[in-house]
């Protein structure tokens, strides 16, 4: 029995016949008919396998998929990664990490070769699969229209598709296509394996709810496409709105605008999180509705505090008017406040400048008491600060926060308080406060720029000559200052 995908590869798929396809091959069924389609069409191809270390046998299958690449004068390229560890680090399933892992993979080799596509085999029996299984697990409009011909993984890559030339053929067809091409694929022995959803419900669930409705299968693929049409309506909705919110991106992040999020209607808040979260998370295939409302409810928190957990390895912080959805550990970009690099411990040049990153200029400078008076009076910036000279112990550095460390702030009567507790009652930016620069002299912290000078050698009636500091933010030729 043949198999004719000939107009969905340039019509669904709108794919060009000219240009490099990367095509994602396990050596099962799915993955080597669809190879052996796209090589008889005339392609360009590069085949990609990716070992998930799984099974003991999944690297001699590796070599099997890269034999057929050379029979076929194709090219090949593979990675070998460890799944369970990546699942345990990343808070996710076996099968959610296998899939994170598996896309990861195949968009970086996509991105490296510059190819028009990522193709993999998934099936009219998968489509299925997949839209029973958000049916089952309460989905809305996103989960139960299924799989597309032609999707984007935005945060592997804006710019090149995942294509799915195999969405309407069934299972059954590609057996017969492998039969007939004499094709042998191999048989991963963890598909009969009760112990994941997706093989539970192909083995147990839809037999059974077949013995009602024998063309459930049919029924399924249909309403997907039915619904996919709905939501290409609302998801045009949620993607102006996504466009006005969004305000950075980057690998492991997304920020947005918190006030016009909440201005929103709950069903655009809704899909507005659970697409930020389908695009910071590639191994999920939906997200419930249990983790959009955690993050929805959360963005009416004060502003400032410490990243939630959402689930999945996510978690969503609140820094004023803007709302960041992170991957749990990333590091968040400095956003232009003053910062030391870790492990950094700065020597004060007195006189003289010490240049920070993103523009921060720390300017020291001797003045005599009759100099500094009338400043010290007028002074109402928490970006500087004043000592008497005679009584601080030098040099003087400037370092990170470091745990454990107090201060004693001027007009507390020499009452201490913990950097960190400061920095938080100030209301400093989260992710700021372990690189925000302090001012030591020796093991004393003297002043945060920013937040509070010590009392320790306050300028007084007998002070003769005055350091003046000052935390300056001027994107200027330092040669200038």
């Amino acid at each position: 029995m043949g198999i004719d995908i000939t107009s969905l590869l340039t019509q669904q798929c709108a794919l060009d016949p000219a240009h490099t396809i990367l095509v994602g091959v396990s050596g099962g069924p799915d993955s080597l008919c669809l190879l052996h389609l796209l090589h008889t069409a005339g392609y360009p191809l590069i085949v990609a396998c990716l070992d998930h270390g799984l099974r003991l046998e999944s690297a001699a299958e590796v070599h099997m998929v890269e034999q057929i690449a050379q029979t076929m004068g194709v090219d090949f390229v593979s990675q070998a990664v460890d799944t369970p560890r990546f699942a345990s680090q990343a808070g996710l399933s076996i099968e959610a990490a296998a899939r994170q892992l598996r896309y990861q993979f195949l968009f970086a080799q996509a991105n490296r070769i510059n190819a028009q596509a990522v193709a993999v085999g998934h099936t009219a029996d998968d489509q299925a699969e997949t839209v029973l299984m958000h049916l089952l697990r309460g989905a809305g409009l996103a989960g139960l229209k299924g799989m597309q011909f032609r999707s984007w993984l935005t945060s592997l890559s804006p710019e090149i598709p995942l294509v799915r030339p195999l969405l309407t053929t069934w299972r059954s067809q590609v057996l017969e296509y492998c039969q007939q091409y004499a094709l042998s694929p191999s048989l991963d022995a963890t598909n009969q394996s009760l112990d994941y959803f997706r093989n539970r419900l192909r083995l147990e669930i839809l037999p059974y709810l077949e013995q009602y409705q024998p063309n459930l299968r049919q029924h399924l693929v249909r309403m997907a496409g039915t619904l996919a049409l709905d939501y290409e309506l609302l998801h045009s909705q949620v993607q102006s709105v996504w466009d006005e919110l969004l305000l950075d991106q980057g690998q492991g992040y997304l920020a947005f605008h918190r006030v016009k999020f909440l201005a929103c209607q709950l069903p655009i808040q809704r899909h507005l999180l659970r697409q930020a979260m389908l695009s910071l998370r590639t191994g999920m295939q939906d997200v419930e509705l249990a983790m959009v409302e955690r993050a929805r409810l959360s963005l009416e928190a004060a502003s400032g505090h410490h990243p939630g957990d959402v689930g999945a390895g996510l978690q969503l912080q609140i820094e004023g008017n803007t709302f960041w959805v992170i991957v749990r550990g990333v590091v968040l970009p400095a956003g232009g406040w003053p910062a030391v690099l870790p492990d950094q411990v700065l020597e004060l040049p007195i006189p003289g400048n010490l240049l920070l990153p993103a523009d921060w200029v720390l300017q020291a400078a001797l003045l005599s008491s009759q100099e500094a008076a009338d400043l010290i009076v007028a002074n109402q910036d928490p970006y500087q600060a004043w000592f008497d000279s005679s009584r601080l112990k030098f040099p003087l550095v400037m370092r990170h926060r470091q745990p454990g460390d107090r201060m004693q702030p001027a007009g507390m009567a020499g009452k201490s308080v913990k950097l960190s507790d400061l920095m938080i009652n100030l209301k400093l930016p989260y992710r700021s406060r372990s690189t925000w620069p302090v001012v030591c002299a020796g093991d004393q912290v003297i002043w945060v720029p920013g937040c509070r000078q010590s009392h320790i050698a306050l300028p007084d009636a007998s002070t003769q000559q005055v350091l003046s500091l000052r935390l300056i933010h001027l994107p200027v030729d330092p040669g200038t200052l």
